[in-house]
């Protein structure tokens, strides 16, 4: 069983769970950058949350199932048609050998992704079968796909039970974003950063990749001393350069930083910054971490419900 990639788009990776128990040794997470949607496009044709799929990043992409198979997308909602006609988000379809999947541009969010029955089949590396294209990892021959990429698929699980996905678990998309932040270490309580942390409303540049997305608005009250030692950094963190323009941390970042740490993004939030376009608005809501760690037990048993309990990574 195999696929052809015919257009690979801006940028297609193939992607799984995070490279995890790798941080002391400078090795990034990568995984998905939305975690939720790509797990829950598995989950929808029966594999397992983890199964390695295809990340497409603003669509204009397109694909040959060399034999017939099935297939979901989920995440960012890119017009899809096979073979001409039109393809649902969030259920299942199956595919003709020799049938075309072709993804336009979406007009919300980054990320769309692709899973197929069986999962994509590329060799894990560090325990994970994630792509992290700057140290040429895993993945497909650790880079992003090109034209003309034949990818195998793995043989669908025998005992393999495709789950219903709920219209309200399936990603909110929208152009302002609020998001959980707690208190980072260099945020003192009370202060003029603190207070405008949580009073502005930021907007999202164009420097966002895998790595990180910058964000800007009001000149941030951050005196960083310049002899301040790199830390551990994390998916989620939020540093800011002396430029006083934050950044928030994604799946690919690097282990450890040396900029202050304004807070982390509750993890039942940072699914939602694989879909944060340019442009968009970003506005933080304190959150303790007792009230983070509450929050994400009620989604992980939201989703223990259908039977997805090990779909946030």
């Amino acid at each position: 069983m195999s696929l052809k990639i015919l257009q690979a788009g801006l940028q297609t990776t193939v992607q799984a769970a995070p490279r995890t128990g790798q941080r002391h040794w400078g090795v990034p997470w990568s995984g998905a950058a939305d975690s939720l949607s790509c797990s829950l496009a598995n989950a929808v044709i029966g594999n397992t949350p983890d199964a390695a799929a295809l990340e497409i990043t603003y669509g204009q992409f397109s694909v040959r199932f060399d034999t017939s198979m099935r297939f979901a997308l989920m995440g960012a909602p890119a017009p899809a048609s096979l073979d001409g006609g039109p393809v649902a988000y969030g259920e299942p379809v199956d595919a003709a050998a020799g049938a075309t999947l072709t993804l336009a541009a979406p007009a919300a969010g980054v990320r769309t992704y692709l899973a197929v029955a069986g999962g994509i089949s590329v060799p894990s590396f560090m325990g994970s079968q994630s792509t992290y294209p700057p140290a040429s990892l895993g993945g497909h021959e650790g880079r992003a796909l090109i034209d003309g990429d034949r990818l195998a698929v793995g043989l669908p699980l025998a005992n393999a039970r495709a789950a219903v996905i709920p219209k309200s678990l399936h990603v909110t998309l929208s152009d302002h974003w609020r998001l959980r932040l707690h208190p980072g270490a260099d945020v003192t309580q009370g202060s003029a950063l603190h207070r405008q942390l949580y009073t502005e409303v930021f907007s999202a540049t164009r420097r966002a990749d895998r790595m990180g997305i910058q964000i800007e608005g009001p000149e941030l009250d951050c005196r960083r001393d310049d002899t301040m030692d790199s830390v551990p950094v994390f998916p989620g963190t939020v540093q800011v350069p002396p430029d006083g323009r934050p950044f928030i941390l994604l799946c690919d970042a690097q282990t450890t930083g040396g900029y202050p740490r304004l807070g982390h993004i509750a993890r039942v939030d940072r699914h939602k910054l694989g879909q944060i376009r340019p442009g968009d608005r970003v506005q933080f809501l304190e959150v303790s971490a007792e009230t983070a760690r509450r929050a994400f037990a009620a989604k992980q048993e939201t989703l223990r419900d259908v039977g997805l309990e090990n779909a946030l990574f």
